[in-house]
């Protein structure tokens, strides 16, 4: 994917080091210095841009058993692997690869490879569980402390759910209840993020989140509400 004259704030570690050590005069005016020389603060606003350009590979597969006698098993694989996500700026002088890297400030990541999985079971459309495995690579930022990079290790998730679709009033009523980040993984360490020092954008706010759910189907399948209520 390639978008012409794109709008994007370039990263400010990028404009501090094309101007202490390039002379970059457009990176040099976004830096704002106090009288005895020390950096007060990088103007990091958007700005035209002369393009992003972005390849990948997304990956996707459904696989589900015939019915036995205690039910039947799903799987459920989405996967993406980054290759290149590159941004120019107008003047063809700054190049930036978010690829593996943490941007931070705005916060965002991009992983080189993030995927999940899902494992159900079910019977007789009565009972169902899953389990969703979520991970996410590890990026690189720069700690904006010392200039040097950190790297934020890889993250997996955990999600568990459990559905019970009683019989009576044919099925239209399910109580479900599920844990997200059943294992309470924390998110990696971001020096450079704006929140609370991780980026929630790309991963879970620290803690289990539990939840429960009843819904209620109005219409059999198949059929339109319509024909339901004449009937």
């Amino acid at each position: 994917i390639r978008v012409k004259k794109a709008i994007g704030a370039v990263d400010p570690n990028l404009t501090l080091r094309n101007c202490a050590l390039l002379g970059d005069a457009a990176s040099c005016a976004l830096t704002v210095r106090t009288n005895n020389g020390f950096v007060n603060e990088i103007d990091g606003t958007l700005q035209n841009l002369d393009s992003i350009r972005t390849r990948g590979i997304d990956l996707t597969g459904l696989y589900r058993t015939p019915e036995t006698g205690i039910g039947s098993f799903g799987l459920a694989v989405n996967a993406t692997w980054l290759l290149k996500y590159v941004l120019s700026a107008s003047n063809g002088f700054v190049v930036i690869d978010r690829k593996g890297t943490e941007r931070g400030s705005p916060d965002q990541a991009f992983p080189k490879f993030k995927g999940n999985a899902t494992v159900d079971w079910s019977l007789n459309d009565t009972i169902a569980a899953s389990f969703t495995g979520r991970y996410i690579s590890d990026v690189t930022e720069i700690n904006p402390n010392d200039g040097l990079p950190n790297r934020m290790n890889s993250r997996f998730y955990g999600d568990v759910q459990l559905t019970f679709t009683p019989g009576f009033a044919q099925h239209r009523f399910a109580f479900t209840i599920g844990v997200n980040n059943v294992f309470d993984t924390d998110p990696p360490p971001c020096f450079s993020c704006s929140l609370n020092n991780f980026d929630p954008t790309t991963y879970d706010v620290p803690g289990q989140f539990g939840y429960a759910r009843i819904s209620y189907k109005m219409c059999r399948g198949g059929e339109p509400c319509e024909a339901w209520w004449r009937s």
